[in-house]
Protein backbone atom coordinates (compact mmCIF):
# COMPACT_ATOMS: atom_id res chain seq x y z
CA UNK A 1 0.00 0.00 0.00
CA UNK A 2 1.13 3.45 -1.13
CA UNK A 3 0.29 6.51 0.67
CA UNK A 4 -1.11 9.11 -0.97
CA UNK A 5 0.78 12.41 -0.68
CA UNK A 6 1.09 15.92 -2.77
CA UNK A 7 4.19 14.80 -4.72
CA UNK A 8 1.92 11.53 -6.50
CA UNK A 9 1.72 13.68 -9.38
CA UNK A 10 5.53 15.01 -9.96
CA UNK A 11 8.37 14.50 -11.64
CA UNK A 12 10.85 12.04 -10.26
CA UNK A 13 13.46 14.38 -8.45
CA UNK A 14 16.68 13.43 -5.98
CA UNK A 15 17.23 15.95 -3.68
CA UNK A 16 19.95 16.07 -0.53
CA UNK A 17 19.89 13.80 2.41
CA UNK A 18 17.21 15.40 4.90
CA UNK A 19 17.83 15.15 8.32
CA UNK A 20 14.34 15.25 9.33
CA UNK A 21 13.72 11.58 7.22
CA UNK A 22 14.05 9.29 10.19
CA UNK A 23 11.77 11.09 12.81
CA UNK A 24 8.93 11.72 9.92
CA UNK A 25 9.46 7.24 9.92
CA UNK A 26 9.31 7.09 13.16
CA UNK A 27 6.02 9.38 13.34
CA UNK A 28 4.58 7.59 10.65
CA UNK A 29 5.99 3.75 12.34
CA UNK A 30 3.76 5.03 15.65
CA UNK A 31 0.73 5.99 13.41
CA UNK A 32 0.82 2.11 11.60
CA UNK A 33 1.75 0.79 15.12
CA UNK A 34 -1.75 1.84 16.38
CA UNK A 35 -3.51 1.18 13.40
CA UNK A 36 -2.29 -2.18 12.50
CA UNK A 37 -0.22 -3.74 15.03
CA UNK A 38 -1.92 -6.55 15.64
CA UNK A 39 -1.51 -7.83 12.39
CA UNK A 40 2.36 -6.59 12.33
CA UNK A 41 4.76 -9.81 13.18
CA UNK A 42 7.69 -8.92 11.55
CA UNK A 43 8.20 -5.14 12.43
CA UNK A 44 8.03 -1.94 10.59
CA UNK A 45 11.47 -0.84 8.97
CA UNK A 46 12.67 2.02 7.14
CA UNK A 47 14.06 0.95 4.08
CA UNK A 48 15.11 2.46 0.51
CA UNK A 49 17.57 5.10 -0.07
CA UNK A 50 15.89 7.34 2.87
CA UNK A 51 17.17 5.54 5.19
CA UNK A 52 20.58 5.99 4.43
CA UNK A 53 22.20 8.46 6.42
CA UNK A 54 23.62 10.95 3.95
CA UNK A 55 22.44 9.53 0.51
CA UNK A 56 20.50 11.64 -1.75
CA UNK A 57 17.34 10.31 -2.43
CA UNK A 58 13.82 10.64 -3.56
CA UNK A 59 11.78 12.41 -0.98
CA UNK A 60 10.14 9.31 -0.62
CA UNK A 61 9.64 7.50 2.88
CA UNK A 62 9.66 4.03 2.18
CA UNK A 63 8.50 1.41 4.76
CA UNK A 64 7.95 -2.55 5.26
CA UNK A 65 5.55 -4.09 7.39
CA UNK A 66 6.10 -8.13 7.81
CA UNK A 67 3.30 -9.80 8.18
CA UNK A 68 1.90 -13.47 8.51
CA UNK A 69 1.41 -13.15 4.64
CA UNK A 70 -1.36 -11.53 2.08
CA UNK A 71 -4.33 -13.27 3.20
CA UNK A 72 -4.31 -13.10 6.68
CA UNK A 73 -3.41 -9.04 6.52
CA UNK A 74 -6.25 -8.05 3.86
CA UNK A 75 -7.79 -7.10 7.26
CA UNK A 76 -5.89 -4.16 7.69
CA UNK A 77 -6.24 -2.36 4.55
CA UNK A 78 -9.60 -0.48 5.58
CA UNK A 79 -7.26 0.44 8.70
CA UNK A 80 -4.58 1.69 6.20
CA UNK A 81 -6.72 3.91 3.64
CA UNK A 82 -7.91 6.00 7.03
CA UNK A 83 -4.64 7.03 7.25
CA UNK A 84 -4.73 7.59 3.56
CA UNK A 85 -3.06 4.35 2.00
CA UNK A 86 -4.43 2.76 -0.78
CA UNK A 87 -3.76 -0.89 -2.50
CA UNK A 88 -2.05 -1.21 -5.20
CA UNK A 89 -2.28 -4.68 -6.56
CA UNK A 90 1.34 -5.63 -8.43
CA UNK A 91 0.49 -6.89 -11.71
CA UNK A 92 2.82 -9.23 -13.57
CA UNK A 93 2.63 -8.36 -17.24
CA UNK A 94 3.25 -11.81 -18.59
Amino acid sequence: MARRTPIDNEPVRIVPYDASWPARFEAEKTLLRGAIGRWVTGGIHHVGSTAVPGLAAKPVIDILVGVEDLPSSRGCFAELEKLGYHYAPYRHRG
